[in-house]
C-alpha cells in the first residue's frame, strides 16, 4: 500500500493502485463550475455502464478533459482495476447525481467506477472501497453518508439504477461492509482483498450452525470454507451458513441465499471449527 494526496484532502490516502490527480482547468465550467461543496456531504457511488474495451479509468478522464460532448458533466474520480483518476478537487461540485440543486450534486463527492470488459471487476471494485473509505476517512463522513447514485434518483429507476452490475449482482452491500470495514479500522485495509480475506470478517460473514452442541463455522484450511470464498470472489455474494443436514453418507451445508455446498462423505474435511 502507497500514500497520496488528495485535491482538496490535506492528509494522504492509503490505496492499493496509484491516484493520478489531473483536474479539470477551471475555465471548463460545464465539467468544472466552480461551486463550493457543501459539507459534509455524502460519497456517491456510479458505475460507468461502459462496457466498451479500453473503457478504463484514464479514457473517462480523457472523456470529461475533452467537454464531455457538450453535457453538462463531471465526477471527482474514476476507478478500475489498474488505476484510479482525479479529475475534480472534492471541494467542489460535480455534475452527475442528475438531482439538479440537490444534495447528490451540491454535497456528493463523486466516483464512477469503470465496468469495461476487459477489467477484472473484483479487484476494480476493491480499488473502489479503498478510495472510498480513505476519502470519507479523510472528509470525516461515516459510513451512513456512502450512497448509490440511485439513492438520490430512486423515482426513475430506468435511468438511474446505478450502480447497476454492484446493485444486480447483490454486491452493493458487500461494498458497504468492505468499505465500513476499512473505514472503522477494524480490518486492515490489505486483508480483506485477493487472494486472501481477513479471518474474523469471514467468519462474520459465513455465520454460524450449532448442532448437538458443535459449531459449524468458517475454518481457513476448510474444504466448503474455500468453496464458500471462492464462490463469494467470483459473484460478490457472502451467503450466511443457516443449516446443515446429514442424508446417508453426504453432508450439505446450505445457505441463506440458496447455494448448498455438500461434502461426500463423514470423514471428507468438512469446514468445522470446534471449541
Amino acid at each position: 500500500m502507497t500514500l497520496y494526496s488528495v485535491a482538496g484532502l490535506t492528509t494522504k490516502i492509503e490505496l492499493p493502485v496509484p491516484l493520478i490527480v489531473q483536474l479539470i482547468p477551471k475555465s471548463q465550467k460545464n465539467q468544472r463550475p466552480g461551486i463550493t461543496r457543501q459539507t459534509p456531504g455524502y460519497w456517491v457511488q456510479h458505475e460507468t455502464a461502459n462496457y466498451n474495451v479500453g473503457a478504463g479509468a484514464q479514457m473517462h478522464y480523457r472523456y470529461l478533459a475533452n467537454g464531455a460532448e457538450g453535457q453538462l458533466l463531471s465526477f471527482h474520480f474514476a476507478v478500475d482495476d489498474k488505476v484510479i483518476y482525479q479529475m475534480i478537487p472534492i471541494t467542489e461540485v460535480t455534475w452527475q447525481a442528475a438531482d439538479g440543486a440537490g444534495p447528490g450534486n451540491m454535497s456528493g463527492i463523486s466516483c464512477e467506477l469503470c465496468v469495461n470488459q476487459d477489467s477484472d471487476w473484483t479487484v476494480a471494485r476493491h480499488n473502489a472501497e479503498a478510495l472510498a473509505a480513505g476519502v470519507m476517512k479523510g472528509a470525516g463522513l461515516t459510513i451512513d453518508r456512502l450512497k448509490r447514485h440511485y439513492d438520490f434518483n430512486a423515482a426513475d429507476p430506468d435511468r438511474h439504477y446505478c450502480p447497476k452490475e454492484m446493485m444486480t449482482s447483490g454486491y452493493w452491500p458487500v461494498f458497504v461492509r468492505n468499505v465500513g470495514a476499512i473505514l472503522g479500522g477494524t480490518i486492515p485495509m490489505d486483508t480483506i482483498y485477493p487472494p486472501g480475506m481477513d479471518l474474523d470478517l469471514a467468519k462474520a460473514w459465513f455465520g454460524e450452525v450449532v448442532q448437538d452442541g458443535v459449531p459449524y463455522r468458517f475454518a481457513e484450511n476448510g474444504t466448503v470454507s474455500n468453496i464458500w470464498l471462492n464462490n463469494g470472489k467470483a459473484t460478490g455474494q457472502w451467503p450466511k451458513l443457516i443449516d446443515r443436514r446429514v442424508y446417508d453418507v453426504r453432508t450439505y451445508f446450505i445457505f441463506d441465499n440458496g447455494l448448498v455446498i455438500w461434502s461426500p462423505g463423514s470423514n471428507a474435511g468438512y469446514s468445522i471449527l470446534r471449541n
